[in-house]
């Protein structure tokens, strides 16, 4: 009997180390697809994610997975073999997406545009689909979407410049950065820098726009949550849409509702409601944004 029980002790830490190998491997294959996502979907410049704070994300992640023990364990076994397998990056995002909740999502239309302009959205929100944010990252819009220029694929459409409506390379592109914010917004993400346009918008209530220009303005957030986020987007028919994703072990029940109250023609203060399991618990100011009349 004892030589038994020694037998089912080293098989149950063998499934232990299994499963602890398992969550290792896909967090390093996780790594590899949200510096892939950075690189070859968004086709533009890698965003850098602290090693430190997606590590802690991981171990916080295997620990969850093995039932809150600790993936570093003393003393064990080396020697174990590990099956090479060829993993899909697309099943390892659409996984994601379905182990984490819905947090915020946003939809605006782009009705009656131009096909510029409509392109110009289509190629702004490519830049930002699939996006993976580590702990502790912080994301500019503006760098993500690359510079402006027609060899990054974009168009000439309709922009406010001045106060007037001037046709530049990338016009459009703020329609995705406004309807970006707002599902941040409802997701419960920090913004660290937002700039309502200088004058109103059709496609949003004012309050809830964001635009960026140049250097000088540019929509940042940061993941403050303790597991990673992501960003999907979509642009169908007439509409863009933008879902963030978030762990329900980060959320705790909470959620969120974004929100603005004209104030005059061209006024607007903006809000979050905040909830825990479904009831209210409060609401805090977000800004006030002022817009110039239309020349």
């Amino acid at each position: 009997m004892p030589g038994t029980k020694r037998l089912q002790a080293v098989e149950r830490h063998g499934i232990f180390m299994k499963k602890r190998i398992e969550l290792i491997k896909y967090g390093a294959l996780f790594f590899s697809v949200a510096m892939f996502s950075s690189t070859e979907i968004h086709g533009g410049e890698i965003q850098q994610i602290d090693p430190n704070v997606f590590l802690q994300a991981m171990e916080a992640a295997a620990a969850q997975g093995l039932g809150g023990a600790s993936p570093i364990l003393e003393g064990t076994p080396g020697n174990i073999p590990i099956q090479e397998e060829t993993v899909d990056p697309n099943m390892l995002l659409t996984q994601a997406y379905s182990n984490n909740t819905l947090a915020g999502t946003y939809t605006t239309s782009f009705s009656g545009s131009s096909s510029n302009r409509i392109n110009n959205i289509q190629v702004a929100a490519d830049r930002i689909n699939n996006m993976v944010i580590a702990p502790g990252q912080e994301v500019s819009f503006s760098q993500t979407i690359l510079p402006r220029t027609a060899a990054n694929g974009y168009k000439k459409g309709g922009a406010y410049v001045g106060g007037k409506v001037v046709s530049v390379t990338g016009g459009g592109i703020c329609q995705v950065s406004s309807t970006l914010y707002a599902a941040l917004m409802n997701a419960g993400v920090t913004v660290t820098e937002r700039h309502p346009h200088s004058m109103t918008v059709g496609y949003i209530p004012l309050g809830m726009d964001a635009t960026i220009a140049g250097t000088s303005k540019d929509l940042k957030f940061r993941n403050n949550y303790n597991m990673p986020v992501y960003i999907q987007t979509a642009v169908e028919g007439s509409n863009v849409t933008v879902n963030v994703y978030v762990s329900p072990v980060s959320l705790g029940g909470r959620s969120y509702q974004f929100w603005s109250n004209k104030t005059g023609v061209r006024s607007a203060d903006s809000y979050l409601t905040s909830y825990l399991n479904g009831v209210e618990v409060g609401t805090s100011f977000i800004a006030t944004s002022r817009y110039m009349p239309k020349r």
